[in-house]
């Protein structure tokens, strides 16, 4: 029983060692903005040509937030930038800090020189500048844009980003609307040409006639997303019938 209990013992310690050391060569890890993430690879994919097996590791993410000065910043998306050209990152997230020039100017190098999937900006401030203007316009070669809580983009720079729009399909706001904001908002709508899904869900929104005057007029929307807006039974006909001719719109929540 013992010499039987060793052999069992034995082939369960090599089984799980070997277990160990195939998780640990398939999984690297690395520092992202003081954020450990893992870049797991995807399946494996064969090239057509060669044979040869590419392993396809997950897109990177950079992570800014408040308590980083400018030139820490500015060095964690240059370590990005000249890295893997030929795959974006897949998200940059920047939260609670206000952005000075050298950290915006090099936000728009990264994703005009590597491309960014989806870019989110949490309570972000900025001064009114021609880079905050660059910021804008470079979002609109970004196909997944989030902008939750107050931000200079939703405050000051909706209308250009959406006019500017090549690559956006994908937009989420979650910000207090005012009359200002949301003529911003609805003249962007008008002039953009690639957006797919409008997601304002849990905003407050000071005219709705206004948005609706933006959402008569655009071509592209798929899917609208209202939900948690306070629409009641005086601004819901007007909603309803700003979007009741739209010749794409297939969703409204």
């Amino acid at each position: 029983l013992v010499i039987l209990f060793r052999v069992v013992a034995n082939f369960v310690l090599s089984v799980s060692l070997h277990l160990h050391t195939n998780s640990t060569t398939n999984v690297l890890c690395g520092i992202d903005s003081g954020n450990r993430y893992d870049k797991s690879p995807h399946p494996n994919r064969t090239d057509t040509q060669t044979g040869a097996t590419q392993v396809k590791t997950m897109p990177d993410t950079i992570r800014l937030y408040y308590g980083r000065n400018s030139d820490e910043m500015v060095h964690r998306i240059l370590q990005y930038q000249c890295t893997d050209p030929d795959n974006p990152i897949g998200l940059l997230e920047v939260r609670e800090t206000v952005l000075d020039e050298v950290v915006m100017e090099a936000i728009v190098q990264l994703i005009q020189s590597r491309g960014v999937d989806t870019v989110q900006f949490d309570d972000c401030g900025a001064y009114e500048s021609c880079f905050s203007l660059q910021i804008a316009q470079a979002l609109g070669s970004v196909p997944n844009v989030r902008l939750t809580a107050p931000t200079f983009l939703s405050h000051y720079f909706l209308d250009t980003m959406l006019v500017s729009a090549t690559k956006l399909t994908n937009l989420r706001i979650q910000d207090h609307f005012d009359c200002r904001q949301i003529e911003a908002l609805a003249k962007g709508l008008k002039g953009n040409t690639t957006l797919q899904v409008l997601d304002l869900s849990r905003s407050t929104i000071d005219s709705l006639a206004i948005l609706a005057d933006g959402l008569q007029e655009n071509k592209t929307l798929h899917v609208l997303k209202l939900r948690s807006l306070g629409l009641d039974d005086e601004t819901m006909p007007i909603l309803l019938d700003s979007i009741k001719n739209h010749p794409q719109l297939e969703e409204l929540d």
